[in-house]
């Protein structure tokens, strides 16, 4: 069994690296989901981390010991930033960037200068945890660390909880599955306080466990749904809600009504794989019946509505959020590159999306 925890931490660790490595090299990657590139790296690693120390390959690199808590004072954080580019917010960086390196670089000076090493069983026994109550330091950095996770995963949690209350209907259908991750990483947290509060190693290494798992979950959910991981979230579209899409407000269609509800309100039109067939198949109807219920109660084709919800949030965004780039907001909005959404914005506004925001916000 012992064994089999091992591999299973190796594994998880493992993919999380292999999952931020896709992250920063997909077409479609935004500043939101770079930031969540940098926090599963963060956590893939402590993971790897686990699974190595449990196989005693860290006595061939003693050097690389306790090197988790130092990632670990960057996870928080960099959840933080994913969390708050995801939904729209701000965060306060001048406090979070020096008490993170305030942090992170104070531990690894003691790394460095206090040099620990050599306090620990080197190589460690096969199938044990690393030890963190080695030395008081060590343990007072470690729950230190913990802490300031828990806070950071405290922080986002209510966050998104708060997004999600303020969301309609068909919205909080499509964002639980991101609300169920940050709810179960509060849970893993909360085994890690109670494995330094009974200074249990073995609750520790099944608090990273379960974190793992979930973050595995989050692996799939966001390569299924990157529309709901990797961009930034809307409860509905505020560009869409004052322009109200030609005759389909004041019409009664069930089918358009969960139409909108799908494309507007939980945002399928962020998804650059977005095609007839698969909006089709979430819709229940066939090809040919979308594209008649798209000419008869909007009055244009497929490809025409997703452009327009796009081109729409993208408008709205080009104002609201003036440090965000022009190709961070094409990527945001669904578009597969840069080019396509000048060329379709410039058509729609017979302006580039620069001097359509320039106008906007009175700039020379």
């Amino acid at each position: 069994m012992g064994k089999l925890v091992t591999y299973l931490f190796i594994a998880i660790g493992m993919t999380m690296l292999i999952f931020a490595s896709l992250l920063v090299t997909i077409r479609s990657r935004t500043r939101v989901s770079d930031w969540l590139a940098a926090y599963v790296l963060c956590l893939g690693y402590i993971w790897a981390y686990f699974g190595l120390y449990r196989s005693t390959a860290f006595a061939w690199a003693p050097w690389l010991i306790y090197s988790d808590i130092f990632v670990e004072f960057f996870a928080g954080p960099a959840l933080v930033l994913y969390t708050k580019g995801l939904i729209g917010e701000r965060p306060r960086r001048r406090i979070l960037y020096p008490l993170t390196l305030g942090l992170g670089g104070a531990f690894l000076a003691f790394l460095i200068l206090g040099r620990p090493g050599p306090g620990l069983p080197s190589p460690a026994r096969l199938g044990a945890n690393p030890d963190y109550f080695s030395s008081r330091a060590i343990a007072s950095f470690n729950a230190i660390a913990d802490l300031y996770f828990f806070g950071c995963v405290s922080a986002s949690t209510a966050s998104v909880a708060r997004l999600y209350r303020a969301g309609q209907p068909a919205f909080r259908k499509a964002f639980r599955g991101v609300l169920a991750y940050y709810l179960v990483g509060f849970l893993t947290i909360v085994g890690f306080a109670l494995g330094h509060a009974l200074r249990s190693d073995a609750a520790l290494g099944m608090a990273v466990l379960a974190n793992g798992l979930n973050t595995t979950y989050l692996f799939f959910l966001s390569f299924r749904y990157p529309e709901r991981t990797q961009r930034v979230l809307r409860t509905r579209n505020p560009a869409l809600r004052v322009q109200k899409l030609s005759t389909a407000e004041g019409m009664a269609s069930k089918e358009l009504r969960r139409l909108r509800s799908l494309v507007e309100e939980e945002g399928l039109y962020r998804d650059p794989g977005l095609s007839l067939q698969a909006l089709s198949i979430r819709l229940g109807i066939q090809n040919h019946q979308l594209s008649q219920l798209l000419k008869e109660g909007l009055g244009m084709s497929f490809r025409a509505y997703i452009k327009q919800s796009r081109l729409a949030e993208a408008k709205s965004l080009l104002v609201e959020e003036p440090e965000l780039s022009i190709l961070d907001i094409a990527f945001s909005v669904g578009f597969n590159s840069k080019s396509a959404f000048n060329a379709a914005f410039a058509k729609e506004e017979g302006s580039a999306p620069s001097e359509f925001r320039k106008k906007a916000l009175g700039k020379s």
